[in-house]
């Protein structure tokens, strides 16, 4: 029993003792970094972006609002587009 246990010991020191010597001799390997790219677009190379997200009805309140908007810095402006002072 005792001979199978020196066995054993003999076999798992031999072993890390393999395995530590082959660690130590492995030559480390140069490992490059990761070239870092930047793109630069500029705004002609996009192509025209849509807004899908919203309904055409959406749009469309949103382009009478604006409309509106308009007509109201006019008013406040002094330029009221009817003609008549409000």
């Amino acid at each position: 029993m005792l001979e199978d246990l020196a066995v054993v010991v003999a076999a798992f020191v031999a072993s890390t003792a393999l395995g530590a010597a082959y660690a130590v001799s492995r030559r480390r390997v140069e490992v490059s970094r990761p070239v870092k790219q930047v793109v630069v677009l500029h705004p002609s190379d996009l192509p025209e972006q849509v807004d899908t997200r919203f309904s055409k009805i959406v749009l469309e309140a949103e382009k009478r609002v604006k409309m509106f908007e308009e007509r109201v810095l006019r008013v406040v402006e002094g330029e009221d587009d009817d003609g008549a002072e409000a």
